[in-house]
C-alpha cells in the first residue's frame, strides 16, 4: 500500500512505550480520560475484534478521500501490512466514572481499558509513527485516524 514498497519496522517488538494517561476536562465530565496504548500487530492479533474495528474504521477514512491518498478498497491484509508496519497507539476512552489523578505512565493494560466493552464504544482514535519516503526528503510521518462512533454509542 506504500508508494515505496513495504516498510520494515527497525525496533525489536519487545520495546514499546509505557501506556499513558490523559486527562481531559474537568473531573465531573464524563468521561474525562483516555489511556494510550503502543501495540504490535502480533499484539493487536490476541485482541479479538480490535483488528477488525481498526480496519473498518480506517477503509471509511480512506473512502471518505479527505486524509490518506490510497484508492480502491481497503481490507484487512491489506490494512494490516500497511498500517502496523509501524508502531502503533491506540487510544482507549475512560470509562463513565471520572479519574482523578495526574497525566503520565500509568499500570493498565489495553484489556483492562476496554472493559468488556465493544471497540466501537472504547476506542477513541489511533495513529501510527512511521519513516516517510525514502532518500533525500525522508521525515517521520504520524498519520491518525479518530474513531467518533464511541459517542453514539456509550449506552
Amino acid at each position: 500500500m506504500s508508494a515505496y514498497g513495504p516498510i520494515k519496522r527497525t525496533a525489536p517488538e519487545n520495546s514499546l512505550l509505557p501506556t499513558k494517561l490523559w486527562t481531559a476536562g474537568s473531573a465531573s465530565a464524563q468521561p474525562n480520560y483516555v489511556t494510550t496504548h503502543h501495540l504490535t500487530l502480533s499484539s493487536a492479533l490476541s485482541l479479538d475484534g480490535l483488528l477488525d474495528h481498526l480496519s473498518a474504521v480506517f477503509a471509511k477514512e480512506v473512502d471518505d478521500g479527505f486524509t490518506y491518498p490510497q484508492e480502491g478498497e481497503i481490507d484487512r491484509p491489506t490494512f494490516d501490512g500497511y498500517f502496523f508496519s509501524a508502531d502503533v497507539v491506540v487510544a482507549i476512552v475512560g470509562e463513565t466514572r471520572p479519574i482523578e489523578r495526574e497525566d503520565g505512565d500509568i499500570e493498565i493494560d489495553i484489556s483492562t481499558a476496554r472493559s468488556s466493552r465493544p471497540w466501537s464504544k472504547c476506542v477513541a482514535g489511533f495513529y501510527y509513527i512511521k519513516p516517510n519516503y525514502p532518500g533525500r526528503s525522508s521525515h517521520v510521518g504520524i498519520q491518525t485516524c479518530r474513531d467518533s462512533s464511541w459517542k453514539q454509542n456509550r449506552n
